[in-house]
Parts: C-alpha cells; sequence; structure tokens
C-alpha cells in the first residue's frame, strides 16, 4: 500500500522535474542555473529509485544506474527545443523558400544565433551538466550541429549554382 502511494508520488514528482530540464533553456537562466543543478540532482535520485523499484531498494536488487544517458537525453532534447524556438521566432523558418540573397542573409543570422546558442549552453549549461555526464558540451555541440545542417541542406537542395553569398553561408557552418 505504501509502496503504491510512494511510487505514485516519486513518478508525479518526476514528471513535473524533467518536464523542466527537458526544456532547460526556456526554463532557467544565468540566475537560477542553480535551482538547475538542485533539480537535476533531484530528477535523477528519482529516476533512480524508480528504476530499481521501491520494493527492491530494501533487497539491494535493481537496475543499472542510466544517469548519463538521462543528462544526454535532457540536452539533446533542450538544445533542440531552444534551436528550434530560435529558427521560428527569428523569422527563420522560411529561410528555404526565400530567394537567393534573403535566404543567404537569414542562414547567415541563423548561423550566428546558433553559435550564440552554443556559447550560452558552454557557459551557463555545461558547467553544471558536466557533473553527470563528462561531455555534454560536445553532445549540444552535436545537437546544435545537426539541427543547423538540417536547415542548411534544405536550403542547399533549392540551390542551383554556387554564388557568392551561397559560398559565404558554407563557409560559415
Amino acid at each position: 500500500m505504501y509502496s503504491k502511494v510512494l511510487s505514485s508520488v516519486l513518478t508525479s514528482m518526476q514528471v513535473w522535474s524533467e518536464m523542466r530540464l527537458l526544456d532547460y533553456h526556456k526554463s532557467f537562466h544565468k540566475g537560477t542555473v542553480g535551482l538547475m543543478e538542485n533539480l537535476l540532482s533531484f530528477a535523477l535520485s528519482v529516476a533512480k529509485i524508480l528504476n530499481k523499484g521501491i520494493s527492491n531498494l530494501k533487497r539491494g536488487n535493481g537496475v543499472e544506474d542510466s544517469t548519463g544517458s538521462r543528462v544526454d537525453y535532457f540536452i539533446k532534447l533542450s538544445v533542440r527545443n531552444a534551436f528550434s524556438k530560435m529558427f521560428e521566432i527569428g523569422g527563420n523558418s522560411k529561410i528555404v523558400e526565400a530567394e537567393d540573397e534573403k535566404a543567404s542573409k537569414g542562414l547567415l543570422r541563423l548561423a550566428k544565433e546558433t553559435v550564440e546558442l552554443a556559447m550560452k549552453e558552454k557557459e551557463t549549461f555545461s558547467p553544471i551538466l558536466n557533473r553527470w555526464h563528462l561531455i555534454a558540451v560536445r553532445v549540444a555541440a552535436m545537437t546544435l550541429h545537426n539541427c543547423y545542417g538540417t536547415v542548411l541542406r534544405k536550403y542547399l537542395t533549392g540551390i542551383s549554382i554556387l554564388s557568392n553569398k551561397v559560398i559565404g553561408v558554407l563557409q560559415r557552418a
């Protein structure tokens, strides 16, 4: 009886905390990054308890720790969400449909914004995430690279001639 209630409460707490961690760029900023550290520690502890099973905790049985993969998932999803938001809000969603000149300028602006997002990730969030995932900044960089690469590929499929602007976009990428 008590284990079911505890499991239910822990599951609710896990859902609440993971919703914030799956979009930590939106939920936290430089001033509240300490809260993120506490929430991450809490979420990982709750996940560990729930994965092992409350009744198995007494016996010492359980599943192996998947902390690194959880943090990896948080990083990838949050960075992808931040990139998508930046892409849509910045008016970049029409880059692939725009004419060559406007699309090139839009892609250059998107590249600059992507670098700024990468720096924010490196300076603000990665020091916290490195505690649980040793290559957190690399995972974030790889995710941003994939996001920008997807947009760039869509743009390049519509290009038939390499102009100076297109070459500039490729160099910036």
